[in-house]
């Protein structure tokens, strides 16, 4: 018996290739031959062993062949082609190649590889988009121009293998750099705007106690020592917020932030964040008004909820005109949840700070913080205590048409005991 030498399926593509090239006497790097009539006998064998060769790799792996003659219209297509476009074969077969490219969006790396084809040049690890039915969209293609023993050009073949993977591992690294870069950004005008936030109350405190302690304080009046300890008391409470926002954003990052939950009732909630606003909105000179429906009973951790929403009322104040209106109200969802819902007239914010704004240690722009103040903590704080309770926090806005903030509640925090009672205006 004659013993059978065997190629294995498992050959490298690039070995099979330079086979083919070879029986044909073509040098695949500059495209020169050497005539040798006695291989003509022997190409159109060659081509049959190659094409099964080829369909039994790419049917093991993720790799397809495919080849085109000298007008670009595709001669030989695999297996793993046509069904990967999800047709038949000969579905292919006489189709320009470039006919592979069907929507403007695939075209990425088709430019360089056509090119290549166009100057008959040799087409080295190009990578391309082309969407395969499996998900697969993600090629390199390597190609080599085919020339006869006459000098003229045939065509290209060439081989593809699946970089679906790679190219999305290589995307989420430069998504997580450029994320990471944009939060280091972020930290240090936090760290900028914070080391400004700290200053002034601390130096307000120091200052006035100084003053009240020192040798001239006997010559202080009463109304002006009065004032001078209300700063202090001030500052003082300023200081503790940005501290607890601190700690708070620290509890989030870390995911240790916990919620005592308790029965509440929404009325009374909403009361008492509007009355721990009114100073803050006497001394804009804007007016709260907040329209409140009883019979709605809440389970939640009442002072996180209520954290959000002096949040979501203080920065409404805060950017609202003088003389400018708060308005504070409920909605019931579609699914049967509640929205606490703050509107103001105030400056607004601009379409593509909407998402950003709830990101930690960031404002809408670089003139925020210096003109109103905060170090941008208290919406990503606010969102992540809104998350935690199954629910969300929202804005929509336009410059200079104000803005509208939901505070949203899912359903299976949410009792209508009293559904038709009417609500009541309350002027803050």
């Amino acid at each position: 018996m004659t013993a059978k030498k065997l190629v294995k399926p498992t050959q490298t593509l690039r070995g099979l290739l330079g086979s083919w090239l070879a029986a044909r006497k073509v040098a695949p790097s500059t495209g020169d031959f050497a005539p040798d009539t006695s291989a003509r006998s022997g190409v159109a064998r060659c081509d049959d062993i190659l094409s099964l060769l080829l369909n039994e790799h790419v049917a093991q792996g993720c790799d397809w062949l495919w080849e085109t003659a000298s007008d670009g219209r595709i001669i030989r297509a695999s297996r793993g082609l046509a069904a990967g476009l999800g047709v038949d074969p000969e579905h292919l077969i006489g189709r320009n190649f470039d006919s592979l490219v069907s929507a403007p969006d695939e075209a990425e790396g088709w430019h360089e590889l056509l090119a290549a084809m166009l100057r008959r040049k040799p087409v080295e690890a190009v990578q391309v988009k082309l969407p395969f039915v499996n998900g697969r969209t993600r090629w390199r293609i390597t190609a080599l121009p085919g020339f006869d023993t006459d000098r003229n050009f045939q065509g290209y073949r060439g081989v593809a293998r699946d970089m679906t993977e790679e190219y999305r591992v290589s995307q989420d690294l430069i998504r997580a750099k450029e994320a990471a870069e944009r939060s280091s950004a972020s930290k240090s005008q936090f760290l900028a705007v914070m080391s400004h936030e700290l200053r002034t109350p601390l130096n307000a405190i120091v200052g006035f106690s100084e003053l009240l302690t020192s040798p001239v304080a006997d010559a202080i009046s009463e109304d002006v020592r009065g004032e001078h300890l209300r700063t202090i008391l001030a500052s003082s409470r300023h200081l503790q917020s940005l501290i607890n926002d601190i700690l708070d954003a620290s509890r989030i990052d870390k995911g240790t932030m916990q919620l005592a939950e308790q029965d509440a009732d929404a009325a009374e909630l909403t009361e008492v964040a509007v009355k721990m606003c009114r100073d803050a909105a006497e001394k804009s000179d804007v007016t709260i008004i907040a329209r409140i429906q009883e019979g709605i009973d809440l389970r939640c951790d009442i002072t996180r909820i209520k954290q959000v929403l002096i949040n979501l009322i203080t920065n409404a104040v805060k950017f609202s005109p003088p003389g400018g209106y708060v308005n504070l109200g409920f909605e019931r969802t579609v699914d049967g949840g509640l929205a606490f819902v703050v509107r103001d007239a105030g400056v607004g914010i601009a379409s593509r700070d909407l998402e950003r704004i709830f990101e930690p240690y960031v404002q809408a722009d670089q003139g925020t913080a210096r003109r109103f103040g905060g170090v941008g903590l208290g919406l990503a704080i606010a969102r992540s205590i809104a998350v935690l309770h199954g629910g969300n926090v929202t804005i929509e806005s336009q410059p200079g048409m104000g803005s509208t903030a939901r505070l949203l509640l899912p359903a299976r925090r949410v009792s209508w005991s009293n559904e038709k009672t009417a609500g009541t205006d309350r002027a803050a």
